[in-house]
């Protein structure tokens, strides 16, 4: 599978760094544009599905702020949902 582009990314769902959130920008299946986007899994993480593939949300959100794919990453303050 082709890795996610941050186009394609930018192009579904907004970062909004101060809060950690994920904002759809089009709808998708059963979820409105405007809603937050993600899911909290068993494990704590923040997850979100993109073209079938699944995507801890706090990747996503070093992806929409640097544009690299980050290294192996956790949360500093070791909150696994909070994705600031």
């Amino acid at each position: 599978m082709a890795k996610l582009s941050l186009e394609r990314l930018k192009t579904l769902l907004t970062y909004d760094p101060l809060t950690g959130a994920f904002i759809r920008k089009v709808r998708c299946g059963r979820y409105r544009a405007g809603c937050r986007a993600g899911t909290l899994q068993s494990e704590g993480y923040d997850s979100i599905t993109i073209d079938y593939e699944h995507h801890l949300s706090h990747r996503l959100a070093w992806f929409c702020m640097t544009g690299e794919w980050p290294p192996e990453i956790d949360h500093e303050n070791g909150a696994r949902a909070d994705n600031r």
